[in-house]
């Protein structure tokens, strides 16, 4: 029996949607679960994201099942609502991932404060990720171009390659280039931050001076042990840095002079041997949930929009298999920054290590 190669395409495209759809949706009951310790900025951007990312999930599997089980999406009212509803998502999601790595990038600057900034301020920012997306959803359903493309889902007419370009194309070629730009950068802020602190301060703290365990309220194991984190909320962590550098400087004799690097997402103490640079900065870089594997899934996808305008555009199988890894981009970004250390350390400690006590036990008799 021959292999139906699109139908394979189209499970695979399904499951990543779906994959997605219960990644982002646990990651949403347990900011539900968790709202009380998740109160800061940052989170509220990654709530932000994976609401979106779950709109877009659950959209696209809705039309992934009826395509794999019918074979055929039909124009109409339903083929409108799920492009209109994928292209809003899909580039929210976008520009909620750029607005993570702008405003990691402000904290660790120390360019804003998170404290200072009023809820006001924060419900537009967050408000504002929505405005380009809601127009580029608009304007191709208004104009009447959203039709099949010949996947899972329904999407701008593949005979309007300019309005591909303009609603969704270009965009996301500029939210990934500085995407990456920012977080590169960052890297080479923190390396060159913690590499000064550690060479001139190796028997002192560091010059990325952050709260200690006491001040944090972190629980550190030993060091032979896995280390826990009891982590505050990251603008209370901000704030206490803060405070503690400008008395460092009014009382210490400007002893905090090269600048106490305060950021709202750092929250661990940084280790002073030089030789553990590097192990600190890709820690850090792991709690700014740097979204490698977002640019990583778009890569094919991206290289299939670049086909089309070239006009050497591939067949439908190809474009169709290029675009299934984007489908576990909801996945990627709900591992990336859903997550996070401290929702991970309770469900470890509440789910994990009870089953494997009891495992051990079982084993033991």
């Amino acid at each position: 029996m021959a292999l139906d190669v699109d139908r394979v395409i189209s499970a695979v495209t399904l499951t990543g949607s779906l994959l997605s759809c219960v990644a982002t949706s646990c990651v949403l009951v347990s900011f539900a679960i968790y709202r009380r310790q998740l109160r800061s900025f940052r989170h509220v951007l990654v709530l932000n994201l994976t609401i979106a990312e779950y709109i877009n999930a659950l959209n696209n599997s809705v039309s992934g099942i009826i395509f794999v089980v019918t074979h055929e999406l039909r124009p109409g009212a339903a083929c409108n609502v799920n492009a209109l509803v994928g292209q809003l998502s899909v580039q929210a999601a976008d520009f909620s991932i750029l607005a993570i790595a702008v405003i990691t990038l402000l904290a660790v600057t120390r360019v804003i404060s998170m404290p200072d900034l009023s809820k006001t301020r924060k419900s537009l920012i967050c408000v504002s990720v929505w405005i380009v997306p809601v127009l580029t959803s608009l304007i191709p359903t208004i104009m009447g171009e959203m039709t099949p493309v010949g996947g899972n889902w329904c999407w701008i007419s593949a005979t309007r390659p300019d309005l591909r370009y303009a609603m969704t194309h270009g965009w996301r070629f500029v939210v990934i280039a500085l995407t990456v730009a920012i977080y590169a950068y960052i890297w080479a802020y923190l390396r060159r931050h913690l590499t000064v602190g550690s060479k001139g301060r190796r028997h002192h703290q560091s010059s990325y001076s952050l709260p200690t365990t006491n001040e944090t309220g972190s629980t550190l194991g030993r060091f032979g042990n896995r280390t826990g984190f009891q982590a505050m909320q990251d603008e209370q962590v901000e704030l206490k840095t803060r405070e503690r550098a400008q008395s460092e400087v009014s009382h210490g004799g400007g002893r905090a002079q090269n600048g106490t690097l305060a950021t709202d997402i750092s929250e661990f103490p940084i280790r002073r041997d030089t030789l553990e640079v590097e192990t600190e900065i890709k820690r850090m870089m792991l709690l700014n949930a740097y979204p490698f594997m977002y640019v990583l899934l778009w890569i094919p996808g991206l290289v299939n929009r670049l086909m089309e305008a070239s006009g050497n555009g591939p067949s439908n199988t190809l474009s169709a298999g290029l675009q299934a890894s984007t489908q576990f981009v909801g996945l990627a970004n709900a591992l990336t920054y859903g997550f996070n250390h401290h929702l991970r350390d309770r469900l470890k400690g509440m789910y994990l290590t009870p089953i494997i006590s009891r495992a051990k036990k079982e084993l033991g008799r």
